[in-house]
């Protein structure tokens, strides 16, 4: 067993245990560890993926702030 920021040499081989618990998952810290961009793609995914709901109310906010800047008016639907 090795810390998780362990630097793994050429040549060694690791084993990552993983868990099939809906409720865990990557911790944002990580995105600065791992190397690869497929790594860290996997990572924003699950994130994004998680925080659905969040990001599109998020999203939609500041999209009206946007447009009341701008003054346009959109109708309500």
């Amino acid at each position: 067993m090795v810390p998780l920021d362990y630097e793994l040499k050429t040549g060694e081989i690791c084993e990552v245990l993983t868990s099939k618990d809906p409720n865990k998952g990557p911790n944002r810290a990580w995105l600065g560890i791992v190397k690869t961009n497929e790594a860290k793609s996997k990572i924003r995914s699950w994130f994004k993926k998680e925080c659905r709901e969040e990001n599109i109310t998020t999203g939609r906010a500041s999209l009206e702030q946007e447009f009341k800047r701008c003054h346009i008016n959109l109708p309500e639907i």
